[in-house]
């Protein structure tokens, strides 16, 4: 029977400061080298091969584990890349966010998508029990990539955490259940939307058709994970940000009627899986969840006759209506700056 125990790195000096390493190269702690030699110890070297990421800290591990062995180094073993987030504090972001993000259901800004972690670390452990029966390996290599595992790995793992020189073994039973398992990826996205309300904040009701266009400003997605709150354009770039990292494809779309006095628009979301478009929503209470259509023209023709609809109150039904299909708009634009980007989109109606 093939088993492949993996095992998190010790302590490093950015683990101590309560850094993101990232991709960031640090070295180990001396209470990380005490601890790692310790194991050592105990553990039996009985390891028909094993592999190391190429980073320093997993190789100094490794080193006081095992002084005298030669691993095979694997660039698919590094830790996730995590952008603007790499050698910042932790303790400066939102307990949501973290959460999210250990989750593999955030990704930071110009970081790498969880997905292809994912990829990345199935794709090393397939070659293994494909090509390995019967071996044991040990790996050494990082919490994201020990995180990556238990979602696709382990049915009912207790903590998606892991601590330093933590142990996980795989055997063909685990690989049986990745390889039978469907992953919830919208399942998890819905999920985390339903953190999120409708709505908006320094803006008196009163004041609202003048101060709106002007004042209220686009929401990154993280501002808008911590605030829990935001209008429909905020809602689709986190929706937009939660589906990249998933590498689901998407497309963007505005829609409004050209009614002079109120101009009633809304921004969703579509996304395109097994030969079907899905409108997702969740700014527009009586819409929401996933809608499913057999092509886009179906499924904007359906949005425009609901959003009509539900605005025949307030506008005439003879005012024309316009759509676009936008690309990802930049951040803390207002309202008004929200609408002229739009015009230099791609119109559909």
């Amino acid at each position: 029977m093939t088993e492949i125990v993996l095992i998190r790195h010790a302590e490093s000096i950015d683990n101590k400061k309560g850094l993101w390493s990232g991709r960031t190269n640090c070295n180990l702690t001396e209470a990380g080298r005490k601890a790692a030699h310790e194991l050592g110890q105990h553990l039996k070297n009985d390891f028909n091969e094993i592999y190391c990421s190429p980073l320093t800290r997993t190789k100094e591990t490794l080193k006081e584990i095992f002084p005298d062995v030669i691993p095979i180094y694997d660039e698919r073993l590094v830790e996730i890349s995590i952008g603007s987030w790499e050698q910042t504090k932790k303790e400066d972001y939102d307990e949501t966010l973290k959460s999210l993000f250990r989750q593999g259901i955030y990704s930071p800004p110009n970081g790498e998508y969880h997905q292809d972690v994912d990829e990345r670390i199935t794709s090393f452990l397939t070659e293994l029990f494909e090509t390995k029966q019967d071996k044991k390996i040990l790996v050494v290599t990082h919490n994201a990539i020990l995180r990556a595992i238990k979602r696709n790995f382990i049915k009912d793992y207790k903590n998606i955490m892991s601590k330093n020189l933590e142990m996980i073994t795989l055997t063909e039973e685990n690989y049986n259940y990745y390889k039978n398992h469907k992953k919830q990826d919208i399942e998890n996205i819905l999920k985390t939307m339903e953190l999120i309300e409708y709505g908006y904040e320094n803006i008196k009701e009163e004041n609202f058709e003048t101060e709106f266009p002007k004042q209220y400003k686009l929401l990154t997605p993280e501002e808008l994970i911590v605030k829990r709150c935001g209008v429909c354009w905020d809602q689709v770039e986190l929706e937009r940000v939660l589906m990249e990292t998933k590498k689901i494809k998407i497309e963007t779309y505005f829609i409004y009627i050209d009614n002079k006095d109120t101009l009633p628009s809304h921004t969703f979301l579509v996304y395109y899986q097994d030969n079907q478009v899905i409108w997702l929503e969740h700014a527009w209470n009586d819409e929401k969840g996933i809608h499913p259509y057999s092509n886009i023209e179906e499924l904007l023709n359906d949005v425009e006759r609901r959003f009509i609809k539900s605005r025949e109150q307030e506008v005439d039904k003879n005012c024309p209506v316009h759509i676009y299909r936008y690309d990802k708009p930049p951040y803390h634009i207002t309202c008004d700056e929200f609408y002229q980007y739009i015009k230099s989109q791609i119109k559909i109606k």
